[in-house]
């Protein structure tokens, strides 16, 4: 990230001090964090750039990857592009194709970040083995969801001296990762800046060093105006005003021409007049390629249809759009604008009618290219359909659909987003729209969000018919009610399922444990023993055997079955053996949640040590936090109480952002047990 050639930081020197003093404990070998937070052009990745310098003195590696709006239908983006910078070669080569192989790789959905997460983790360490090491990630406002889900596992990582620094716009889709962040810093394990815009002595300042002479109060006024402190758009401005003959500089001194139409151009005008080299061609390209996003050579044909330009003018404009510096080959293939502020402002200045246009045109290309027999990543497709489909349009929802089915196992989150969209598209009554929205509730819960799963679910609820589909959305809704702390309603949807003659398999489990948990005992004693015994009927699958299991292990131990729990249990660790990786990951948790036997430690941990081989220590939490708790628990009985505490604020705060509220709360009372016993 070097700083050569750009403007001088102005007026971020106790920001910069700040981001210093997180590098600071990163040498002294303490992991921390640095959440850079500001609108567009406020100057966050100036900051960094400066940070990084300083890092890079020290002998610091410095790594760095960005996210991008167009790229957030694919799953890790941020971390490809990561890859992308690192190259092939060097010494941690090895450990970058590791995790190279482990975004791309073919892993069941609960594993996937798991595995990707031990590969980053395996770079990091590599990284880090001569020092401390810098990560730097950009623009996480548009990331997707499983990059979001890698970071906030990063962040929290022990043991390693890295600092992570994140750079978003506030208000964007990174919610629960600014609150991570905020949360890091208030426990004293890093900092949050938030970037205001600067003052007017500052922006003359920096305006000044942009021209390169003084600025006289009428220029420095009209900067000012037009730039609203924004240091990247003070920059553009008195350039702008200098290049169109509006300021006159002579003996180091720079004036406004008096009556100059220019001092009063608007941010996006003056940015705008500086991108297209004065021709209208090459602003009309430009438009194109903020569509595209990165632009690949391939689409030269399709540039000259949508700007009506010839073969001949799109080549010349976009070789001077490269020799000007504006366009670079990307990290990952193709061409991309050297800072994505350009990008966004032409892709703003667009407007949203021209922006719908250019994306269907792309999308009608790239789907010609697909009928046609072309090797196309249906992701790119759906990116560009995404943007352009309007309502009723039931081809453009399939392709979204087929797009959230291909990164399903592997990046549930990523899933879900393009089945909501799916469902935006998808005419009313028709019913694609439960099966979409059935979808979405699945992916929802894989990815650890059972507040937004159950009310998806709920939806596709109201419209699926009888069968497979039903019975499995049915109870990840129940499961996930539950999970929010919502037992009643949870109960109602159970009943509502078998008045409808949903399997007793495993609702009649969910309905007894239910009952119990909101304190109507006569119904749960009355269901306990027709739950049992449903679970031998033929058709159940493992999956619904492990969810009934899980709920009457629990109604055995509250009530003081303790033989029957314990023969439940033994039923879970046979099941364990002969499942599917999730199911069997999912299995040895639980008899690690759900074992109440005495002599309880040894066997939790074996189970949890099992687990940890599936899920490695302090990866992604388990859906219904049942690992992070017993974890907890086996720390607390050791007498490892700072490890116990540690870990219950970290799971605890992440579970009840996801809506996990019932596993949260068994952690805070973990806690006071803790604190009681202190």
């Amino acid at each position: 990230m070097s700083t050569e050639g750009t403007p001088p930081l102005v007026g971020r020197e106790l920001d910069l001090a700040i981001a210093q003093e997180q590098l600071a404990r990163s040498a002294r070998g303490t992991p921390a964090s640095l959440l850079v937070r500001g609108e567009a052009g406020i100057g966050k990745s100036r900051l960094v750039a400066e940070l990084a310098g300083v890092a890079a003195e020290l002998g610091h590696p410095v790594v760095v990857g960005r996210a991008d709006d167009l790229d957030h239908g694919i799953p890790f983006a941020a971390f490809r592009d990561v890859l992308a910078r690192l190259g092939s070669d060097g010494p941690v080569a090895a450990e970058a194709d590791g995790l190279r192989s482990a975004i791309e790789g073919d892993h069941d959905e609960a594993e996937h970040l798991t595995a990707v997460f031990a590969a980053a983790t395996r770079l990091l360490r590599a990284l880090a083995a001569g020092g401390p090491v810098v990560l730097v990630l950009e623009d996480l406002h548009v990331a997707d969801g499983e990059s979001l889900a890698l970071v906030a596992l990063l962040v929290r990582l022990s043991g390693l001296p890295v600092l992570t620094v994140v750079t978003l716009r506030p208000g964007g889709g990174a919610t629960e990762l600014e609150q991570l962040c905020e949360r890091m810093a208030f426990d004293g394990r890093g900092s949050v800046v938030d970037l205001e815009p600067l003052d007017r002595a500052d922006t003359r300042a920096l305006a000044a060093a942009v021209i390169g002479a003084e600025l006289d109060d009428a220029l420095a006024d009209a900067v000012v105006e037009a730039s609203h402190g924004n240091p990247f758009f003070a920059v553009e401005v008195a350039q702008s005003l200098v290049d169109g003959g509006a300021a006159a500089v002579a003996d180091g001194q720079a004036r406004l021409v008096p009556g100059a139409p220019a001092a009063q151009l608007p941010r996006s005008t003056a940015l705008l007049r500086r991108l297209v080299l004065g021709t209208t061609a090459d602003l009309e390209l430009a438009k194109v390629m903020a569509v595209f996003g990165r632009f690949s050579l391939d689409h030269l044909g399709l540039a000259e249809r949508l700007t009506g330009l010839s073969g001949d003018g799109v080549a010349r404009s976009f070789d001077r759009l490269v020799a000007s510096g504006l366009l670079a080959h990307a990290a990952g293939g193709g061409y991309e604008f050297t800072h994505s502020i350009l990008r966004d402002r032409l892709y703003d200045d667009i407007g949203p009618a021209e922006r719908r246009r250019i994306h269907a045109a792309i999308a009608a290309d790239l789907g010609v290219q697909r009928r046609g027999g072309g090797v196309l990543d249906v992701l790119e497709l759906a990116t560009h359909v995404a943007a352009s489909a309007e309502p009723g349009d039931t081809a453009a929802a399939e392709v979204l659909l087929e797009a959230g089915r291909a990164v399903g196992p592997t990046a549930p989150l990523v899933s879900a987003d393009y089945h909501r969209r799916a469902l935006e598209l998808l005419p009313a009554g028709t019913p694609r729209r439960a099966e979409a929205a059935a979808g979405q509730a699945r992916a929802l819960h894989l990815g650890a969000r059972p507040r937004e799963a159950a009310a998806v679910g709920r939806e596709a609820l109201a419209a699926l018919p009888a069968g497979p589909t039903r019975a499995a959305t049915a109870a990840l809704v129940v499961n996930d009610l539950y999970l929010d702390g919502r037992a009643a309603d949870a109960l109602a949807v159970i009943d509502a399922e078998m008045a409808l003659g949903g399997e007793p398999c495993p609702l009649l489990a969910m309905r007894t444990n239910l009952a119990l948990q909101a304190g109507r005992y006569a119904e749960a004693a009355a269901t306990f023993r027709d739950a049992v015994v449903a679970l031998d009927a033929a058709d159940v699958t493992p999956a619904a055997e492990l969810m009934a299991l899980a709920h009457v292990v629990q109604y055995a131990n509250h009530v003081g079955e303790v033989g029957l729990a314990a023969d439940l249990l033994r039923r879970v660790e046979a099941l364990a053996q002969g499942a599917s990786p999730t199911v069997g990951l999912a299995a040895h948790e639980l008899v690690a949640f759900a074992d109440w036997r005495p002599g309880l430690i040894a066997r939790i941990e074996d189970h949890l040590r099992v687990a940890s081989a599936m899920r490695p220590e302090g990866a992604a939490l388990s859906i219904g936090g049942s690992s992070e708790s017993a974890r907890a628990r086996v720390l607390w009985m050791r007498g490892r109480w700072d490890e116990a505490l540690e870990l219950v604020g970290n799971a605890g705060f992440a579970l009840e952002q996801r809506g996990t509220v019932a596993t949260a709360q068994l952690l805070a009372c973990s806690a006071c047990e803790i604190f009681v016993d202190r």
